[in-house]
């Protein structure tokens, strides 16, 4: 509204033609406000289990004017579609029905414990990939909210270029995750599966009590594409890792979240690394690699029964605990002969606990960096053949869990 119509509307007598037409001017501006707002209707999920996601009778919804929409027959990019409180199974397939694959939306919001299943599935030799363009305004274009959760099931058929994947793609805005969000690939003797939510640096935000998983024996790939920092992990947060790769980049793990390993590729750092919580809960060994530092801001737990090497030629540090479970063992085995301490740095008392073990080198060096009044207490037997460096705290021990060392262990 510019400066001369302001001038009309005010300045003009109530009975003169400029008037009339300033008056006229406002209606059509309101009458365009309105039918821009009732562009951005709200939509409900009311399909049937299995229902199609394309199929307009899927959908009920109303105008941002509280006018009733029995069916989406005209999907736009600014629609609010939002799974409310119930449990879905959403077919994503009726190709004829996507434009270059593609569905738009506004948002997309799973609240009130919804509990909805995407199922994406393929022929033999097939690519199937499925997007979800979000795009409508700054924040929140994509809810799972607290006690809700998103599954997304892709199902492969035989061949080696069977996929059925499916993207939910972020433009200008950002995910809240607060529920659960799990991937998963199986089927198909040769299928390859990649299920992802892309978005830019810092769109991403799974906030406590938030998780995804990723599962099934044919999901392959990062679940957040390459863009550094994309998603963050925020305290009470969890990524469960049993299939694909590792999404360290990508993603990033702030204090107080929880990185879990079950299986799938993970374990080569080609740069440095900082976890919340980092848990080992895979069987079978596993060694992690590289000349980069690792930086667990609180536990490393050790929680399956596995066999752990870290051969980083970098130091560890941890700020909480260390845990071992029964069976379970952490070989710290620095193959060169510098940066090759583990340290001990949280400000509150620190534990090694068992009852499984842990073992050092003949080049790795035990640091004490703790700044409480207590130190480091070991609940496990430990054996130092290089070297303890003391550079503030106390390291507690007992006859049934002693320190032992060579006489030619150094203290520095």
């Amino acid at each position: 509204m510019n400066s001369l119509f302001l001038s009309l509307f005010f300045k003009a007598p109530r009975t003169s033609s400029i008037y009339r037409r300033a008056v006229l001017m406002l209606l059509g501006a309101v009458m365009l406000f309105s039918a821009t707002a009732q562009a951005q209707n709200t939509y409900n999920w009311v399909g049937a289990p299995g229902a199609n996601w394309a199929a307009p009778s899927s959908w009920k919804g109303f105008t941002v004017l509280n006018q009733l929409i029995v069916s989406r027959a005209t999907p736009t990019a600014t629609d609010i579609l939002i799974f409310d409180g119930m449990s879905a199974s959403v077919n994503m397939g009726a190709e004829e029905a996507l434009v270059g694959n593609s569905y738009n939306a506004g948002k997309l919001r799973f609240i009130n414990g919804a509990n909805v299943t995407f199922n994406v599935t393929t022929s033999n030799n097939t690519a199937t990939v499925r997007n979800i363009n979000i795009g409508g305004g700054p924040s929140d274009g994509l809810v799972v909210a607290a006690g809700s959760s998103l599954s997304v099931l892709g199902t492969g058929a035989d061949g080696n270029s069977s996929s059925a994947n499916l993207n939910i793609i972020l433009s200008g805005t950002t995910a809240t995750i607060a529920g659960a969000v799990t991937f998963t690939g199986i089927g198909g003797s040769n299928a390859t599966i990649t299920h992802k939510i892309q978005g830019p640096a810092g769109s991403i935000n799974f906030v406590n009590g938030g998780s995804l998983t990723t599962t099934g024996d044919k999901l392959v790939g990062t679940p957040f594409g390459t863009t550094a920092n994309t998603a963050t992990f925020f305290t009470g947060s969890t990524l469960r890792q049993e299939a694909g790769d590792d999404p360290y980049g990508p993603a990033a793990f702030i204090s107080g979240s929880t990185y879990r390993y079950v299986a799938g590729n993970f374990g080569s750092f080609a740069a440095a690394r900082t976890y919340g919580n980092l848990d080992f809960a895979n069987a079978g060994s596993k060694t992690i690699s590289g000349a980069v530092a690792l930086t667990v801001l609180n536990d490393l737990t050790i929680s399956g029964a596995t066999s752990i090497t870290s051969t980083l030629n970098n130091s560890t540090t941890i700020g909480g605990n260390l845990s071992i479970a029964q069976n379970a063992s952490l070989a710290f085995s620095p193959t060169g002969t510098t940066n090759r301490s583990l340290v001990f740095n949280g400000s509150s008392p620190q534990t090694i606990v068992g009852p499984g073990s842990l073992n050092f080198n003949e080049n790795a060096i035990l640091e004490v960096n703790n700044g409480s009044v207590s130190g480091l207490t070991l609940s496990v037997p430990l054996a130092i053949t290089e070297a303890i460096r003391f550079t503030a705290g106390l390291l507690n021990t007992t006859s049934a869990n002693p320190l032992s060392v060579l006489v030619s262990t150094r203290m520095i």
